[in-house]
C-alpha cells in the first residue's frame, strides 16, 4: 500500500501528506517515498472525547483483547479512573482464537474494545 500511495503525484505545495491513524509499526512510515509524507496521528483522543460526551452517564469499561493493545493504549485510558480497564489474553490454535479475561469484569457495563491491530472488519 505504501508503494501505491507513494505514486501519488506531488501537489502544488510539495509532497502529498497522508494522515495515518495509529500505525501498527512505527517503522512502516519509512516505506513511503519522498512524494508522500505520512502524518502519524492517534484516534485515542477522539475516542476519549466521544466517551466523555456521548457516554458520560453510562457505566463504561475499556477492553483490550490482548497484551499488545493494553501496552499500546492502556496508559492513555488509565488516566480516566471512571472507566474500568479489562485486559484479556488471546490464545491461538491454528485458525482458532480463544480470548479469556485476565483482569476486570464486563458484567453490566458498556464495553468498548480497543485493539492495536484489526485483521477483519
Amino acid at each position: 500500500v505504501a508503494r501505491l500511495l507513494s505514486c501519488t503525484p506531488m501537489s502544488a505545495c510539495g509532497p502529498t501528506k497522508l494522515a495515518i491513524f495509529d500505525i501498527h509499526c512505527i517503522m512502516e512510515r519509512f516505506y513511503f517515498e519522498n512524494t508522500c509524507l505520512p502524518v502519524l496521528v492517534s484516534a485515542t483522543p477522539l475516542i476519549t472525547d466521544l466517551l466523555l460526551t456521548d457516554f458520560k452517564n453510562d457505566n463504561v469499561a475499556i477492553c483490550f483483547p490482548d497484551q499488545g493493545a493494553f501496552l499500546r493504549f492502556g496508559e492513555h485510558f488509565a488516566q480516566h479512573p471512571q472507566w474500568e480497564l479489562i485486559v484479556c489474553s488471546k490464545e491461538r490454535d491454528g485458525d482458532r482464537r480463544t480470548v479469556t479475561i485476565k483482569e476486570g469484569d464486563p458484567k453490566g457495563k458498556h464495553v468498548f474494545i480497543i485493539d492495536d491491530l484489526v485483521r477483519t472488519g
